[in-house]
């Protein structure tokens, strides 16, 4: 039985991701296929390999992985298959298998090889058919050529200005409960800031508490600040309505690319 996520910029509003499920039962009939986000910012590969990247390793190896973000290609450029510690993801060439990798290793990158099927042009019918070969037991090394000359983008990384007091950063996701999850890494912080206090500014407020866990957090409607559980500092609001109220993401009008800056002191 395969087990096949999904993620994509498509919302929930259309019709895409109902029609895309239905194209996979017809080819897998007993795939086992998982929602991760349909909530992806539109063309927001940055956001998609957040997701993507901190979901992946809870699937067991085998498992596929489609990516539709900023799915459409330009005539004449393959779709990729890319794997990663056993598992596989269907992408378009646009730089995202590089971001989800995250320093992991890619053990193969294919760029798939689908001119002898006229009809397959579309993301849905190259990865669903790609997915069937697999699932049947198919190797990914009949589907292609290595692809040499992929786009690679570089993660998103906060920047620390030359005078060592600040540090630029932005907003790469905001969860369901309107917390800010921010580029900044505990790591990254433990490794360029040391041992400075530090403030975090998001548009007009000066944020001083920084927890580990929102069990640590002030009392409710109260911004501070959180490492996530994947060490990710979230700008957050103690028990929120909701992501549109009484949240960081309502109280501050932010939203995903905006700016955070921290002050080291």
């Amino acid at each position: 039985m395969s087990i096949i996520t999904l993620t994509s910029d498509y919302g929930i509003i259309d019709h895409d991701v109902a029609a895309l499920k239905g194209d996979l039962w017809k080819e897998i009939p007993d795939a086992r296929v998982v929602d991760i986000s349909h909530a992806v910012s539109p063309y927001n590969s940055m956001q998609a390999a957040y997701l993507i990247s901190r979901t992946y390793r809870h699937y067991p190896e085998g498992s596929i992985h489609f990516v539709l973000v900023d799915a459409q290609q330009e005539k004449g450029k393959p779709y990729l298959l890319g794997e990663i510690e056993g598992h596989y993801f269907l992408a378009p060439d646009n730089g995202i298998i590089p971001l989800i990798a995250s320093g992991s290793k890619i053990d193969r990158l294919t760029a798939i090889d689908m001119r002898n099927s006229e009809d397959a042009k579309d993301p849905h019918t190259v990865y669903t058919r790609v997915a069937g070969h697999l699932s049947r037991g198919g190797k990914s090394s009949v589907l292609g050529q290595e692809a040499k000359n992929a786009e690679a983008l570089t993660p998103s990384r906060p920047t620390l200005k030359p005078e060592g007091n600040e540090v630029i950063a932005h907003v790469l996701h905001i969860d369901t409960f309107g917390n800010l999850v921010t580029n900044i890494t505990r790591k990254w912080v433990v490794e360029n800031c040391g041992n400075k206090k530090i403030t975090v500014i998001a548009r007009n407020k000066r944020i001083t508490r920084i927890v580990d866990s929102y069990f640590e957090g002030p009392t409710e409607g109260e911004l501070f600040c959180v490492y996530n559980s994947d060490g990710y500092l979230e700008v957050a609001v103690q028990k929120p309505g909701g992501k549109h109220i009484n949240s960081a993401c309502s109280l501050l009008g932010l939203q995903v690319n905006s700016n955070i800056f921290i002050e080291l002191e």
